[in-house]
């Protein structure tokens, strides 16, 4: 059994407290939709429904909520451009001037091209200031039922595009899967899907 660094048990309580964030979201979801089933019987009764800038404010006030033992701060800039910002930002101590943690969320659905995310990982990798990057993935795809590992490969192979002469490394550090309710227009109706959480560090 591996020995915890502070880092990683403040990497770990964050996964947690983050995905359980969005399990409640889905399970609220699905059941006000429920309630009233006849107007919204065509509408995906889960996480389905909402935007990727959502689950970091539903993550961000849970965060909150739980007294998560460091201080996050929302949309925190990048030391090195402040121009540029993260979706959240991990500070060790309150008064430092800049987070050991800088965290960027992608939602990636429906198959779409990963290189939608290799913006975030170029910068993400080429910050100089900040230890630890994390890439925190949401991922489904209501026509696929995958597994996490396969989702992983399909992150890896699209870094291969990536131009930089410097190797870009990710390290899959947590993941999670539950099953969401999605409309299916085909059959109109409703089946399950597979929604998963993957939590890569991104170094270089």
């Amino acid at each position: 059994m591996r020995y915890k660094t502070e880092i990683m048990e403040t990497e770990d309580r964050f996964f947690k407290i983050a995905t359980d964030a969005i399990f409640k979201e889905d399970s609220d979801l699905r059941f006000l939709f429920e309630l009233d089933e006849d107007k919204y019987k065509k509408l995906h009764h889960g996480i389905g429904l909402l935007f990727e800038t959502t689950h970091v404010f539903i993550i961000y006030k849970k965060l909150l909520s739980e007294r998560f033992s460091k201080k996050v701060l929302w949309e925190c800039s990048y030391p090195s451009n402040s121009r540029q910002h993260a979706d959240l930002g991990i500070y060790s101590n309150p008064d430092d001037k800049n987070p050991t943690h800088l965290i960027e969320f992608k939602l990636l659905t429906k198959g779409e091209d990963s290189r939608e995310i290799l913006n975030d990982i170029q910068r993400l990798a080429s910050e100089p200031e900040v230890d630890h990057k994390l890439l925190f993935i949401i991922y489904f795809d209501p026509g696929k039922q995958e597994n996490s590992a396969s989702i992983k490969e399909f992150l890896i192979d699209a870094l291969k595009v990536i131009p930089n002469d410097k190797e870009i490394r990710l390290e899959l550090l947590n993941d999670a899967m539950f099953k969401s309710k999605w409309y299916d227009d085909n059959h109109d109706g409703y089946k399950l899907i597979n929604i998963f959480f993957l939590l890569f560090k991104i170094s270089q």
